[in-house]
């Protein structure tokens, strides 16, 4: 099965910007044999009996759908904790060095993840595979709580080799997510690792050790605070309900937070939204509690997939850059041109282009636009074109902008449509609605334009293309300024709901019913959002209510459906709608 990868997360991958989280499960992928952490508790716990089933004398009675014994994952740290208990008690009659005293579960942990293990039948394991062929994507950084090392003996290997590659595992006190030199990558290993010659020192698997590392390891925890902050994380190989996942978002990132608390609807403003890939369907209710941790989710989609997803994007990207960069080479003294003329302050005005010229002049414009867009600011790449220097070529677009905003002003006010039309489809074909300065401004210009020339020829289809961008943008992007943004957007589109067909007016009111409802107080939804809803609401159309007011109601008569019917209806007051203080 094909899966899509949302467009933003495809975008930061481009950047180079993406974090891979990778857990047991990632291992398990392709080595099956590798045992997943209630394998691991079992082994551990036997050594104290020898019953392959002492764990259950510790722990609830749960079983899974074929009423086989299972342990909960809510159990394991404590289990962990208690099977060191269990084991001091086991070897208080035992003399200091005797061979029949149990081991600590750090030591029993690194020999049941080196017994069967060998780092040649792991590399056979990923041959042909899309892991494999992920070495040559910008992935800089990764982060486990593995503690075996298949992958530095798999992805990270002949970059470990050549000195590209840095692997950095706990006890760590220097952490730099700088590109190594040499454009390599980086493993750090948060939870420590089998390889170190003093297992307790390293690993981390008992309530203690966890305990421990959240005072003592004050550096990974910044760094792994900066990293969700400034960076797009991606799960792979967990499960929602995996101790790891718990641990990182209730202690590392709520320790981390100024002031807040679990129940503060802001413990997570700060960090960028996450994603979690799973290999099937998320059930609602585990959506809508990850909902306020600003996870989302990529689903029916295996690790293999994720990977070659990675590759598609990756060679589609080079080959638009690719086909952008030979465009501008064939005719570079054209461009350079255009270059050397337009700056942030040009005034379009004083351009001396005919108007018979300015169709093929903004088109030559715009490719330097994609250039900057595409190929400078798209890509963790640094290979840039060595006529156009960025900051330069950065100035040029913002004069680029002014000029294609005042030409088009001039075109629509004689009824030319060319240039709109031209704009509409490099925000959708060349710019693929990304996330950007560039896409704001020019959209911002067209819903102008739209509702300043109501009589332009044609004007229902280029309402079409208009909604259908924002549409595309409201798919793609899921940051709290992206609902401000959208709502605003959805909210303006209403005043042109005479040129609309049925379904585009009806995707209109879904768009904005869903911004609304990601309005209020509830955990993980946006005051910033709400307080906009009072600014935005007066431009509210009213054609477009029975519409909104049918997918309200749609979805029940809870307090913030309500709260829409009550206070956003044709002649009601918008700014009793989820005020701050106060509640509904």
């Amino acid at each position: 099965m094909t899966v899509a990868l949302p467009y933003e997360l495809r975008q930061e991958f481009l950047k180079g910007n993406v974090v891979l989280f990778v857990g047991a499960g990632f291992v398990k992928n392709y080595l099956p044999s590798m045992p997943l952490w209630q394998d691991l508790l079992r082994q551990v716990f036997s050594t104290l009996t020898g019953d392959t089933n002492e764990i259950f004398k510790y722990c609830d009675a749960v079983f899974d759908q074929r009423r086989n014994r299972i342990v909960h994952p809510a159990e394991y740290l404590r289990l962990a904790q208690q099977f060191e208990l269990a084991r001091e008690r086991v070897n208080r009659d035992t003399p200091v060095g005797d061979p029949s005293q149990v081991p600590s579960i750090h030591e029993l942990i690194q020999r049941a993840l080196t017994e069967n293990y060998t780092p040649e039948v792991a590399r056979r394991a990923i041959k042909g595979s899309h892991l494999a062929a992920a070495k040559r994507l910008p992935l800089p950084i990764w982060v486990t709580t593995n503690f075996d090392t298949f992958l530095e003996d798999t992805f990270f290997e002949e970059g470990i080799n050549t000195g590209a590659d840095i692997v950095l595992s706990r006890p760590v006190r220097n952490v730099d997510f700088a590109t190594p030199s040499g454009g390599g990558r980086t493993l750090l290993k948060i939870h420590g690792s089998v390889s170190n010659p003093e297992p307790a020192q390293s690993i981390v698997i008992t309530e203690e050790d966890y305990h421990r590392f959240l005072r003592g390891d004050r550096y990974i925890i910044n760094k792994l605070y900066t990293l969700f902050c400034e960076r797009t994380v991606v799960f792979l190989g967990y499960s929602l309900s995996d101790p790891n996942i718990q641990f990182i978002y209730h202690e590392v990132l709520f320790d981390q937070k100024a002031g807040g608390s679990p129940g503060d609807s802001h413990s997570f403003s700060q960090i960028r939204p996450s994603f979690f890939v799973s290999r099937s369907a998320i059930p609602a209710e585990q959506k809508a509690y990850y909902k306020h941790k600003r996870i989302h989710y990529v689903e029916n989609c295996s690790i293999e997939e994720y990977f070659k997803q990675l590759g598609s994007t990756f060679d589609t990207f080079e080959q638009g850059r690719a086909d952008i960069t030979a465009r501008i080479r064939a005719d570079v003294g054209t461009y350079k041109h255009w270059y050397e003329l337009i700056t942030w302050n040009t005034d379009p005005a004083k351009l001396a282009v005919e108007d018979d010229q300015k169709v093929d002049s903004l088109a030559q414009m715009l490719d330097l636009v994609e250039l900057h867009e595409a190929v400078y600011k798209a890509s963790a790449s640094a290979v840039t074109m060595q006529e156009f220097e960025p900051a330069t070529l950065n100035l040029a677009v913002q004069g680029i902008l002014r000029v294609a905003e005042h030409w088009c002003d001039e075109f629509l006010g004689r009824g030319r449509t060319d240039l709109l039309e031209m704009l509409l489809d490099f925000l959708k074909y060349k710019q693929r609605v990304r996330k950007s300065g560039v896409l704001y401004s020019l959209l911002n210009a067209i819903s102008r334009w739209l509702q300043s020339f109501p009589s332009l020829p044609d004007i229902d289809r280029f309402v079409q293309k208009y909604c259908t961008l924002i549409q595309q943008y409201d798919t793609a992007y899921n940051d709290w300024g992206d609902y401000t943004y959208c709502l605003e957007h959805y909210v303006i589109a209403t005043q042109l709901f005479s040129h609309m067909s049925n379904p585009t007016r009806k995707r209109t009111a879904e768009g904005l019913y869903r911004q609304l409802s990601m309005c209020g107080r509830d955990m993980g939804d946006s005051w910033y959002t709400t307080n906009r809803v009072y600014q935005v609401w007066p431009q509210f159309h009213a054609a477009a209510w029975p519409l909104l007011e049918a997918e309200i109601r749609k979805y029940g008569t809870g307090y913030k459906n309500q709260a829409m019917l009550d206070f956003l209806k044709p002649g009601g007051d918008c700014t009793g709608f989820l005020p701050r203080q106060g509640s509904y």
